[in-house]
């Protein structure tokens, strides 16, 4: 029986996710989904992780020696897969950042019950310019 675990890992930016993917496939489990991201001098993974129970199991109690040796924190759930085929769309906003912009798209979307999958925000390091204005 196929089973699914969530990991989040957390920790200094460096060249870790190389490291994290031995652990997983010597307990015999494979990445379904992974998302990895860089917020200020921090690394961000996010996995979805399948194998059977004691795979898992095995996988789980490598975190706390993962932990020590990548100076990361990681966090992992048991979950299941997500129910049904939803549609998909994308939407890309792009806007002068404020505070409260990331609030207010979301409520936008949650008073329709519309379920956000994956948001991505960014600051771009260049001035704003009008968009009618090329260069």
């Amino acid at each position: 029986m196929k089973n699914y675990l969530v990991i989040s890992a957390l920790g200094e930016d460096r060249p870790v996710w190389s490291m994290n993917c031995p652990a997983i496939l010597d307990c015999d489990c494979s990445i379904l989904d992974s998302h990895t991201s860089r917020p200020g001098r921090q690394f961000a993974i996010l996995l979805l992780v399948q194998g059977n129970w004691n795979t898992l199991t095995k996988l789980e109690m490598h975190f706390k020696r993962l932990e020590q040796a990548l100076g990361m924190t990681i966090v992992a759930k048991r979950t299941a897969p997500a129910a049904g085929d939803p549609a998909l769309s994308t939407v890309e906003v792009v806007a002068v950042n404020q505070p409260g912009i990331v609030h207010h798209l979301a409520s936008f979307f949650a008073s329709r019950s519309i379920n956000i999958e994956d948001l991505v925000t960014l600051q771009l390091q260049r001035p704003h310019r009008h968009p009618d204005v090329f260069g």
